[in-house]
């Protein structure tokens, strides 16, 4: 309503809710392999400029970005759609869509059996996430990358 300087307390209710809707759950994978410990979630801040140079965070990712790391967040577990076997090569690919869920099998499988990841992002400096991590696991597991924004 900003965009169009409109005053909210013109707008009637049933058609700000009918406009705007109901906000979405957000879904997020599990990053980390801690059994009974903790949990990691691996997510990028939403930020963008609209066409009227209005500046938008995400709703969910720019709360949990202000909130403290120890503050309890309220969620729920929803069992996951891969399934895995240690008896076989792993080759884990994403393109564009991030390492979250893949970097809690590697934990888990890593030195198990020969382990693959190959993913894409946009930059090595402001996406290339666990790069260190990946890089500590040495020969038991083989990451192939690609940047589609490099300078």
């Amino acid at each position: 309503m900003k965009d169009f300087q409109i005053s909210p307390e013109k707008v009637r209710l049933d058609y700000f809710l009918q406009i705007v809707g109901r906000q979405r759950v957000r879904e997020y994978s599990i990053s980390s392999f801690q059994p009974g410990k903790s949990v990691d979630l691996t997510m990028a801040v939403t930020e963008y400029e609209t066409k009227f140079e209005r500046q938008i965070t995400g709703v969910c990712s720019g709360y949990l970005k202000s909130i403290e790391q120890t503050y309890p967040v309220p969620c729920w577990l929803k069992k996951g759609t891969m399934d895995f076997t240690e008896k076989k090569p792993m080759i884990f690919v994403g393109p564009g869509t991030g390492v979250a869920a893949f970097r809690s099998a590697i934990q888990k499988y890593v030195g198990k059996t020969k382990l693959v990841l190959i993913f894409g992002c946009r930059s090595e400096s402001d996406d290339y996430y666990y790069q260190e991590e990946w890089k500590s696991y040495g020969d038991n597991l083989k990451v192939i990358t690609a940047f589609s924004r490099e300078n």
